[in-house]
Parts: structure tokens; sequence; C-alpha cells
């Protein structure tokens, strides 16, 4: 008889990494006959039905010094343990592992996913959540770190005397890409500019400002006309996106480079369908990181080669000469030349990224997962 998982999750809406990945293993498990519950903050309209269990706060709750966050999830936890009794508690955002080490002790299994940032950025927010996460390691049985990045970032952050324990516990499983990315694509125009796209939140850490500055620089090296469609929630009060606009007008690129803001999902089908390249350079600063980059993946599944900086975790969800290209995030011309090799020269075809995408199939981390839950037993 398969498990019964109860999956831990601020939503299992697909609009952010934790929710992505929280809402493919739940569909995953569920289609390989395991039980799936969930313990939620707030609740999914879904394509089929999975248990969701209300409780938690925002995720957000328990970073600040404010204890009653921390304490809402334990007894969220405490209640449902005692009332569901599954054999596996599957803990897909961070923040909640906080209260894992704050529950009476209990037969089900506790497993940890870190993401990026947080996974090892709890150690370093001050002594009670170093000590909170130390003892939910120590609860664990079992550690999924998205890329391997991610985990020698977590690793590191881990007090000394538990590093062996973490070495064998954490495993490396990446997300992937469901059924649903994979769609024949628009046949696009011979005519019409090199379609660039970045999807994500507008900020320092997703990179905006070098692509900016590898688009200006392809821009001066290439007789090759394009626009570069930037979709994703900013602030056009704060200071980046004011340096992004005046850095755009400064280069000339104002024609080239679109600003699209949040859009509905119709839009954005038609510009991964007008894609020919998908261009996302995220940096690492101070100990904030990109995780993983799922994103490149999505694209790849439309047959759009990708470009991804090396730093964090996200270069993984690259296959350099293949599915796209890994650069130096701080090198416009380097940059500019790659972008060239996908739009002027086609070096990267769009059946080699299907093929990519094909091989990190979300059923892979599913059947991953489900190896690691039977270790257990």
């Amino acid at each position: 008889m398969k498990s019964h998982v109860l999956i831990v999750a601020e939503s299992l809406e697909p609009t952010n990494g934790w929710g992505r990945y929280s809402l493919d293993l739940a569909l995953g498990l569920q289609k390989l006959g395991y039980r799936v519950s969930t313990l939620v903050h707030t609740k999914s309209v879904l394509p089929t039905e999975i248990e969701q269990h209300l409780g938690l706060p925002l995720a957000s709750a328990l970073l600040g010094s404010n204890p009653v966050g921390l304490m809402q999830t334990a007894c969220a936890f405490q209640r449902v343990l005692t009332r569901l009794k599954p054999d596996i508690m599957h803990i897909t955002v961070e923040p909640y592992s906080l209260a894992a080490g704050l529950v009476l002790p209990h037969a089900t299994r506790l497993v940890l996913a870190g993401h990026g940032t947080y996974a090892g950025g709890l150690f370093r927010m001050g002594i009670i959540k170093r000590l909170l996460s130390s003892l939910a390691i120590q609860r664990a049985s079992l550690l999924i770190a998205l890329s391997q990045y991610t985990r020698e970032d977590w690793k590191n952050a881990v007090p000394r005397p538990l590093r062996k324990l973490f070495n064998q516990r954490c495993q490396v499983a990446t997300g992937g890409v469901p059924d649903a990315f994979f769609q024949s694509m628009a046949e696009k125009l011979a005519d019409q500019p090199a379609q660039i796209l970045f999807v994500g939140q507008v900020k320092p850490r997703k990179g905006v400002r070098e692509a900016i500055l590898a688009c200006d620089a392809f821009n001066r090296q290439y007789n090759h006309p394009f626009v570069f469609h930037i979709v994703g929630s900013f602030d056009s009060s704060s200071d980046y996106t004011k340096e992004l606009l005046s850095l755009i007008h400064d280069k000339a690129l104002d024609a080239k480079i679109v600003f699209h803001g949040k859009v509905t999902d119709a839009k954005l089908l038609t510009l991964y369908q007008q894609a020919d390249l998908y261009l996302m350079l995220p940096r690492r600063i101070g100990n904030q990181f990109e995780g993983y980059g799922l994103v490149y993946l999505e694209a790849n599944a439309r047959g759009i080669p990708a470009i991804s900086s090396n730093e964090g975790g996200c270069r993984e969800a690259v296959s350099d000469d293949v599915s796209g290209y890994v650069v130096a995030p701080d090198d416009p011309a380097a940059i500019a030349d790659r972008m060239a090799d996908i739009l002027v020269r086609r070096k990267i075809s769009a059946s080699s990224c299907i093929e990519w995408a094909w091989q990190n199939h979300s059923s892979r981390l599913t059947q991953q997962l489900c190896s690691a839950y039977e270790s257990l037993a």
C-alpha cells in the first residue's frame, strides 16, 4: 500500500516556485497512487480533487521576531498530524520548517525541501532561527535540495556538528516540467524582429539590468532587429526600476524593450509562442540567489532556447550548447555573442530544447522522491 503524504505549503497556486513545486508534487504523487493531503494557508482551485486543510499563516509570518506565526504553525502541525496520521510530512516551503522541531514526537517521517535562499538562509537569521533550523534538521528523516548549488549553500550554513548528519540525509532532486508546458508552437513570421522574453519579478537578483546591457551590446554588435519583453511585477517608484528606465533611455532602447507588468495567462502564452529566446541572468546578492531555474525548462519545453547566468542553481537547468547557454552575467559582449548564436546563427535547435525539457519532466522528480520516500519505510 502506498504511503499517505502530507504536503505543507503556503498554497498550491503555481504563481511562484513554492506553489509550482508543491502542486506538481501533489499531482505527481496522486497519479502514482499515493494518498495526498495538504496543509496550506490558502485553498486553491485545482484540476483534480486534493485534500486541502487550512491552518497555516503566511510563510513570511515566521521570518520576523513575533512568535505568533511560529506557534500557529506548530499548533496546525500538531492538530493535522494527530487527526490524519500521515506516513510522511513533506514541508515544501522552508520557513514552515522552523516549527517542525516544536511538534511533539510523532510516528510521521519528516521531509524538508530546500529551494534556494531560505534553505541555508534560515540559519543566518539569528540565534533563535538557527536553533530551530538545527532542531528541524535533526528531526528530519530526509532533506531534499532542488539543486547541487542549493545543497552546498545549505550545508555550509548548517552548524558544523550537524554537517555529517546533513550529508547522510540530503539528496538533490531538481524540479521538472509538467505536460502542460509541452505545447505545439505557432509558426513564427520570418520578417518579424527577434522576440526575447523574460518572465519574473523585476528586481536586482533576477539580473534585469544585466539583460538590458546584454541587449544593448547585441544591438551595437549585430544588425539584427529585436524586442525584449519583460513580464512580471515591478514597482515603478523603486530606485531599481528608475535605474532600468534611465538605462534604457540612455542606450536608445526605448523602442526595443517593453515592460508588460503582470499579464493574463492568454497573453503570456502568446508571448511564449512568439519568443525566439528566453533571457534571464540572475545574480547572487549577498546570501540571496536563485536556487533552480524551472523557467528555463518551461521555455525549452516550448522549443525556446535559454540563456542563464552562471551564478546560483539556475545554471543546472540549462544544458550548455544544447538547450541554450550559461554565461557570466557581467560580460555583456560575451552574452551578446551567445544571443547571436541563437538568434542569428541558429546554433540551438527547438528539438534539442524540447528533448532536454523531456529529460527533466516533472515525473522524474516524483519518481526520485518516491524512491526516497520508500527508503524511509
